[in-house]
């Protein structure tokens, strides 16, 4: 089977590889909060921060 690839900053999704995910669950207000919380996640490992 093969899709469609797109380019997400200088990741490609749909090439196969399997990227380790998440989404922010602070208020979008709380901008401290997103920022420290998105910096964890990068530590731990994160390649991809949804947010809404």
């Amino acid at each position: 089977m093969s899709g469609k690839k797109v380019k997400v900053g200088n990741l490609t999704l749909g090439d196969g590889h399997i990227y380790i995910q998440s989404m922010l669950n602070v208020p979008a207000d709380d901008i401290e909060g997103n920022v420290r919380q998105a910096k964890e996640l990068e530590a731990a490992g994160c390649e991809i921060i949804r947010t809404a």
